[in-house]
């Protein structure tokens, strides 16, 4: 279904949390074309401060490498996660 999203959020918008990430992926297209949307915030002031959001389209079957990456990612033994969206 095309309302269908699947969403990952740690942190909080508001004053309570010092970090904001979301990670959603949704369709885009009945026939399934879909995008990931990313959000992150890190509340620190002057250049400690950053806010980054971004939308990407990708096909559904790309998206499914990009979570299972992320499930299998341990950052203390690797630091930066590569996803490649059109391999």
């Amino acid at each position: 279904m095309v309302s269908e999203k699947a969403t990952y959020e740690l942190g909080e918008k508001g004053d309570k949390w010092a970090y904001y990430l979301l990670i959603e992926a949704y369709c885009i297209e009945p026939n399934g074309h879909s995008a990931l949307k990313i959000e992150a915030t890190n509340k620190g002031t002057g250049p400690s401060h950053h806010e980054s959001k971004l939308e990407i389209e990708s096909e559904p079957a790309s998206l499914n490498r990009f979570g299972n990456g992320l499930k299998t990612w341990i950052p203390l033994e690797e630091k930066v996660f590569e996803w490649r969206p059109n391999e």
